[in-house]
């Protein structure tokens, strides 16, 4: 699904789907309640829409994690009790449990293994998916697990999906997490990936998420720190990076990949941290007010709160 430029006619919202007009259509069909018939209605749908999506791998693993936010737990567990051979039922499962634990829900320790269970049974039903492989290493990475457990786990993405854009964003929080025992590798895993990256892949953006990440640590620290903060912008490698993707993405067609558009918010942030508002505000014009919760809350507001903030900034 190409982007296409998404002229603002509404006030800016949340939208996980991006723009999935499929995957948006399903979670609003999902049931209000939990009934044995809505279970088996929602569990129909989701199939179908799995099945729909084929070996496009990204844009598998964009529609898992959004459905892992909107499908009830309880329809979750049911259907992968239901169908413990059903790969779309097992990594539907998995990253739920992922994602609750994520956001700080208490599950514990057989929900954990659980989930890992069901990893292992998605990938024996369906071998060439890379999805229930990067939902392990996210788990790993959670978990806190030693670099010799989360190494393997990364080697079978390669093989099935190198340019995995999810399978990136888990690897660079893993190796920036105080669980990894590999210390300053995250910079030339970062490197590394962009120069051998084809020129339009899922992964075009992981240089913008190490950016933000560095703007904001220096946010956070406070006093000079946060003061002269805008001036890492500045350098020449993220000059020429903003320089490059201000120019390309926004064309139609540019970006193809599932999450393009969340990639776009990314930008925008990054645009209007770096005080380019006349670049920023025609990249807001394009977003059309489709927000993605990355990279806002990282601000520590609403993601739709600050990405109005920063849209007003660049004069939108």
């Amino acid at each position: 699904m190409p982007f296409k430029s998404l002229r603002r006619t509404t006030a800016p919202r949340l939208t996980p789907h991006l723009d999935d007009t499929d995957l948006g259509r399903i979670c609003k069909r999902l049931a209000p309640r939990s009934t044995p018939m809505a279970q088996t209605l929602d569990s129909a749908v989701v199939g179908q829409l799995l099945d729909a999506t084929g070996g496009d791998w990204d844009r598998r693993a964009h529609r898992i994690w959004v459905l892992a936010e909107a499908v009830r737990p309880s329809v979750q567990r049911w259907w992968a009790g239901r169908e413990p051979r059903d790969a779309h039922a097992q990594t539907l499962f998995a990253c739920g449990v992922l994602l609750r634990a994520e956001a700080g829900s208490q599950e514990d320790r057989e929900a954990f293994s659980s989930a890992l269970d069901a990893c292992a049974r998605a990938a024996a039903a369906l071998p060439s998916d890379p999805t229930p492989w990067v939902i392990r290493l996210a788990l790993l990475s959670l978990a806190k697990r030693p670099t010799a457990e989360v190494v393997p786990v990364w080697e079978e993405i390669q093989r099935r999906d190198p340019w995995h854009r999810q399978a990136h964003l888990q690897m660079l929080e893993y190796l920036t997490s105080d669980g990894c025992d590999w210390p300053g590798q995250a910079v030339s895993f970062v490197e590394d990936a962009s120069r051998a990256a084809p020129d339009r892949s899922p992964t075009v953006g992981l240089p913008l998420v190490s950016f933000i990440d560095a703007h904001r640590a220096a946010l956070q620290r406070g006093g000079a720190h946060a003061l002269t903060a805008h001036h890492m912008w500045e350098g020449q490698e993220v000059s020429a990076f903003l320089d490059a993707a201000a120019r390309r993405w926004v064309r139609p067609g540019f970006l193809t990949h599932a999450a393009a558009v969340a990639d776009l918010n990314l930008l925008a942030y990054a645009l209007v941290s770096a005080r380019r508002m006349n670049e920023a505000g025609a990249l807001f014009q394009s977003i059309g007010g489709v927000v993605s919760a990355e990279p806002w809350w990282r601000t520590g507001h609403d993601p739709v709160a600050a990405f109005t903030e920063f849209q007003r900034k660049a004069g939108v």
